[in-house]
């Protein structure tokens, strides 16, 4: 099933650079790989590099190609976007990281993309945000993953 979410960083001055991530955006998943692998500024400047991803996985990196997709099943015995890879699945039509003015901004537009959570990644830490519970704001990844 499709959980759509936006992973974003937040900049100095209050921008947000964010992508689009199709699939399996609940906390206890995407929360999980980006608490756990995407620790530091620069490992999330390579995932925002990627534009948008259809799946999150443990290393910014797109496939190509079926055949390249093949591969990493038969070496893993697992999707390559579930072990190894946040993938684009080679989309020539994926789109861009967009910049938002804050997070404000960054929260309307996920909104406005059907989203179900928001990432943020801020001062080297990730925050979660469950957009269909208006009851709740932002919160620490570890205490959106606990409740999942």
């Amino acid at each position: 099933m499709t959980t759509r979410s936006l992973i974003g960083m937040q900049h100095g001055d209050g921008s947000i650079t964010a992508i689009y991530c199709q699939c399996d955006g609940y906390p206890s998943y995407n929360g999980k790989v980006l608490r756990d692998h995407y620790t530091d500024g620069m490992q999330v400047e390579e995932l925002m590099a990627l534009g948008e991803i259809d799946v999150l996985g443990q290393t910014p990196a797109a496939f190509m190609d079926d055949a390249e997709k093949r591969r990493d099943i038969d070496k893993n015995g697992y999707p390559p976007s579930k072990t190894a890879a946040a993938s684009t699945y080679g989309k020539n039509d994926a789109m861009q990281a967009a910049v938002y003015v804050d997070r404000d901004a960054f929260v309307e537009a996920a909104r406005g993309m059907w989203a179900e959570y928001v990432y943020l990644f801020v001062n080297d830490a990730w925050s979660v945000r469950d957009l269909y519970d208006e009851n709740t704001g932002w919160a620490p990844i570890d205490e959106s993953i606990s409740k999942s």
